[in-house]
């Protein structure tokens, strides 16, 4: 069992937060979600969860990528601690609630949806995993939304904010957004699908 819980809020807005856990001398990342309670369903499988998956069938779509590595407990609270398994991705906004004016085109008009306002969103996402860290929600006015999204275009798209190689995605998501809407609106089923077969490639050596 873990000595220590740290960088972590106790209480974050969604039911998990990122954070570390200790023991002894050595440290890790891990996926924390205080609990009242240590599950007694879950109990049983303490000894295996290295190797498998346990769940109590309450949560069975998030065990594709969630293992849970210890439980956590000072007298005080009880946390699980989850091992994220990349090779068995499940899209899933783990740290807090999301809204959905921070991922939406700046230009965007609900009245008349674009494919592309996706590209945009989908770039947005993608700066957030590049980075690690999700974006900061706060804002007080539609200007100042704004201005962070075009900030954060401008960020992702530096070769000085996480290499020349993740800054050419960007380059190329966030480029491919520049051409005027009567053009993206014309275009077809295939040349969709090839920017993102290109983006794919471009995604494919990270």
């Amino acid at each position: 069992m873990p000595d220590l819980v740290d960088n972590v809020d106790s209480n974050p807005e969604g039911p998990r937060h990122i954070g570390t856990w200790s023991r002894g001398e050595h440290t890790s990342p891990g996926l924390i979600e205080w609990t009242i309670a240590v599950p007694e369903a879950l109990k049983p499988y303490l000894a295996t969860v290295q190797e498998r998956i346990p769940t109590d069938e309450n949560r069975p779509e998030e065990t594709r990528t969630l293992v849970i590595d210890h439980l956590f407990n000072d007298e005080r609270r009880n946390a699980l601690i989850y091992r994220p398994d990349f090779t068995k991705p499940y899209i899933l906004d783990w740290g807090r609630q999301a809204l959905p004016e921070m991922y939406q085109h700046p230009e965007y008009q609900a009245e008349k949806p674009l494919w592309s306002y996706q590209v945009w969103s989908l770039m947005m996402v993608l700066s957030e995993i590049a980075e690690w860290q999700p974006l900061d929600k706060a804002f007080q006015d539609d200007a100042e939304l704004r201005s962070r999204k075009l900030e954060r275009k401008r960020l992702a798209t530096s070769p000085g904010w996480n290499g020349a190689m993740t800054a050419e995605i960007f380059q190329y998501g966030f480029g491919f957004l520049e051409k005027d809407r009567n053009t993206l609106e014309e275009y077809s089923e295939w040349e969709v699908k090839r920017f993102y077969d290109e983006l794919c490639k471009l995604l494919e050596p990270l």
